[in-house]
Formats: structure tokens, sequence, C-alpha cells
């Protein structure tokens, strides 16, 4: 009993002690240097500045808060000049998937609608239906209805995914100052392709200074392709489509003059040899294409005659991969006659041997290669490729530690190496090599999760910038995966280590 006493009278003593600092603190005075100081100190324009950086969301919240916060936050508005379905973009939670209303929308469009100039429906459903989570907005007619009374100086449009055709023919109908137009999927269960080209050619003719357009993941003839204005025409993009008549894209293409960049992904034509009819087409822009990207999808291997690529001297970007042979044919007359290339993308070659890629060292602007699946090509040739500004390397099995050091010694202007998934490289004895080197400036990235079979993930990567060294390891084994939700396990094989 005593004892229990003793701490009760401790305990006392104690807070009379914290009641007596306290008063102590309470009778202080404080200076006007030491004023507390809260945002409303703040000027306009410091308060813009910090509007500036919030999602939309928050944008609208704060015009509620007082007079001045509104007035601050609508000078803002104005400079809202695109409108996206990202959650970064709204600042809304990444746990459930957000349905915009139209009453939302309305909202939203009343504060920043009359200085739009671009909107854009689609979300990463439309390309990748595994991915759950999004922000949607229906892209219904009485969408658009909205969207072209509020927004009267809409010039680009992403139309997204429409689940009927009414809203197509609104917009080809009601817009008629777009420079650029994208959609996603305009064939619907049960319609025929035409039904929709008929609403997307007669958008293409009521949009005369239009200059890009991205078609992805359609079933169509390519007929509305002709009705382009080819005096305006300059970006062309054709992904994941079902192309049913050649003879329309090709008649397309050859009018189209001034187009500077074409893409055909992953697209698929049933007819034979119609990739060396398009760069036939292509030919008659010769002067002016810049961008060529091809990346087709067909039942058997298409033949690139390399008679097309000799007349394409402007080229600054191709890539060409997909069911396409590039042999060494195709390299030689790359590398003598597209002296402006700066951007290189090989993909999945079996006919390309070292003789035929040394040619391409005659490329002096060429800064930026990517290879991919070359199946018999070995990295020796890379040491003479000094002007190389960045090499990214996926799933080639003959590519060693050696070829890599030379690229890095004899260059002076490299700057990032990225590879992926190359069987004999040895990761951790190229990461020390590059380490102790005497390049600096140079980011180095070794992706083996492929073919480590123990590993779901195996990641380098080293980082050297100005004399200090960066390196990042992550790895994480089969067995820690499985059990990642029971105990606490230390595994020899798996880290993660930031030095």
């Amino acid at each position: 009993m005593s004892e229990q006493r003793r701490n009760q009278r401790d305990k006392t003593e104690a807070n009379q002690l914290d009641v007596d600092e306290l008063k102590d603190f309470t009778n202080f005075q404080i200076s006007d240097d030491d004023e507390l100081k809260s945002i409303q100190i703040l000027n306009d324009d410091c308060l813009e500045i910090i509007f500036r950086a919030l999602p939309l969301v928050d944008l609208y919240r704060v015009q509620r808060v007082c007079k001045r916060w509104r007035s601050v936050s609508m000078s803002i508005c104005p400079r809202i000049t695109k409108l996206y379905m990202s959650r970064s973009f709204w600042g809304v939670s990444t746990r459930f998937n957000i349905h915009i209303d139209l009453s939302v929308l309305d909202k939203v469009l009343c504060i920043c609608g009359r200085n739009l100039q671009y909107i854009g429906l689609s979300n990463d459903e439309d390309r990748y239906p595994q991915r759950k989570r999004r922000i949607h907005v229906e892209s219904d007619k009485k969408v658009w209805i909205l969207i072209h009374n509020r927004c009267p100086g809409i010039t680009s449009i992403d139309f997204g995914q429409s689940r009927s055709t009414v809203a197509l023919k609104f917009v080809s109908n009601h817009f008629k100052n777009l420079t650029y137009f994208k959609m996603h999927k305009f064939t619907l269960p049960g319609k025929t392709p035409p039904i929709h080209e008929i609403h997307i050619s007669q958008l293409f003719a009521n949009n005369v200074n239009l200059q890009r357009v991205e078609l992805f993941d359609a079933r169509i003839t390519t007929e509305c392709l002709m009705t382009l204005n080819s005096t305006n025409i300059q970006e062309l993009t054709l992904q994941d489509c079902m192309i049913n008549n050649n003879e329309h894209l090709i008649q397309a293409l050859k009018e189209l003059t001034r187009l500077k960049c074409l893409t055909v992904s992953r697209c698929i034509c049933l007819q034979d040899n119609w990739i060396n009819a398009v760069l036939e087409a292509i030919t008659f822009m010769s002067d002016r294409l810049i961008y060529l990207d091809f990346f087709l999808y067909n039942p058997a291997y298409e033949i690139i005659d390399t008679i097309y690529l000799r007349k394409l001297k402007k080229l600054e970007y191709l890539s060409i991969a997909g069911d396409t042979v590039i042999d060494d044919d195709a390299l030689t007359n790359i590398g003598e006659c597209c002296i402006n290339l700066k951007k290189l993308h090989i993909y999945k070659t079996e006919s390309i041997t070292a003789m035929g890629f040394e040619k391409l060292t005659e490329l002096k602007e060429l800064e930026s290669l990517v290879l991919t699946e070359l199946a018999i090509l070995r990295n020796d040739v890379l040491r003479s490729m000094i002007n190389l500004v960045n090499l990214e390397v996926h799933r080639c099995p003959y590519f060693e530690n050696q070829g890599f050091m030379d690229l890095v010694r004899n260059s002076q202007n490299i700057r990032t190496l990225k590879i992926f998934n190359c069987k004999m490289v040895r990761e951790c004895q190229l990461i020390e090599e590059v380490k102790w080197c005497s390049k600096d400036n140079i980011e180095l990235i070794i992706d083996s999760s492929e073919v480590r079979d123990y590993y779901l993930k195996c990641i380098y990567k080293l980082i050297k910038s100005n004399g200090k060294v960066t390196k990042i390891v992550k790895k994480l084994c089969y067995d820690c995966f499985i059990r990642k939700n029971e105990e606490n396990i230390d595994c020899k094989l798996c880290c993660d280590i930031f030095e």
C-alpha cells in the first residue's frame, strides 16, 4: 500500500510541474516578428502558383472557400486548354472506377469550357481491357452536345470508344474546325464497317484543316481516308486495324503529298505483298516523310523490297517490326541513303549478319538504336558505332558483356544503355566494369527477369553523373513471392539495395 501511495504522489507532483510549465508558456508574450502566419498572408500571385499545381477537382473545391480564392482560381481557368480522362488530371483516387456523369462534366465545362482546345474521352480501358480501375466518361450524343455548347474553341478531339453511331454522326456534322482527331473501335457488334465509315468520311470532309488523324482498333476499308484534305494532313496513324481493302489505302497515301509522319502498327491485311505497295505509295512523298513506323501482323512473312527504302532519304525515324523480313541488303540501303536518320528500331529478324550491320556505321546522325530479338547477331559490331547516344537491346541471345564495354569505351556520346533479357549478359560483372571505367554521365539498366529462372524480378540500375555513382538492385525470387503474406523470412537471393 505504501508503494502505491508513493507512486501516486510522484505522479501528482509530475502533473503539477507540467501545469506550472504550461502557465509559464501561456504567459509568454509573442513578439511581432514571431507572429503566427497563415496562407492568407500570401498575395494573389503566390496563391495562383499554388493553385496552378492542383488537379481539376481540387481547383473546383478551392473556389468554394472564399471570394478571394474563387477570384484567384478563376484566373487560372483560362489557362486550362486540355481536358483528359486521367486520374492525375482530375485528382481522384486509384482505388475505384470513377464514372463522370453529365452533371459533373457540365460543372467542369462551365469553369474552363470556353478556353478548351483539346478534349479526350479515351482511357486505358479502350486499349487495355485488363486494367479494371479507370476514370470514364461515356462518349454518347448527350456528352458531345454539352461539349459543343460549352466549348466553342475545340480544335482537337479524342473521341474515345463509342457504343453508338449517333454520337459519331453528331460530331461529324457539328465540329468543323478540327486539326486533330483520334478514335478507338468504330466497328460495333451487328454493324457493318461502311455505316461508321460514312460518318468518318463526313467528318474528314467537313474539317479541311485536319493535320493529325489516329485510328485505333478499327475494321475499315480505308475508303474514308480518301476524303482527307491532301494539302494539310501531316500525320496519319493506323494501329491494331483490320484493313479490308488495300487499294483505297494506296490511293489515299499517293494523294497525301504533305504527309510527314506515317504509322502502320499491328495492322492486318489479307492481300498479298501489301507492304511493298504501301512503300511504293509513300515514295511519292519521299521528299517530306521524316517518320515511318511499320509493325505488321500477317499470316506469312513480308519481304521488304529494298528499292523503296533507297528513296526515303529524308527519314529521321524508322521502325520496322512484326512479321517482316529485314536482311543485309535492306541495312545497306538504309546506311547509304537515309543519311539523316536519327533513330532506328529493328525487330525480330534472322537475316541480319555483321556484314550488313556494319553499314549502319555510315549513319553519322544516328543517335538512338533499338534492337529486338536479333537471333544470330553478336554485339561485336557495336564497337564502331561511336556516335550513339542511346542503345536499347531486347532479347538478343548472343549479346555479351565485352561488346557493350567496347561501345562504352569507344563512344564519346553514349548516355543511356538499356539491356533487357539477354541471357549471355552477366549483370554484376557489367555493372562493376561500367562503374569503374573512366566514362562519366552514363545510365545503365539491366533487366534479366525473364532469363533468370528463379527470379520474378531481377533489375540492376547504375547512374554515373558528375563523379557520383548511384547503384540500385532489385531482386525478388519465386519463393518469397509465394510467401509474401506470411512471416517475413530473410532470403539470401532477394534484395532491394540502394547505394
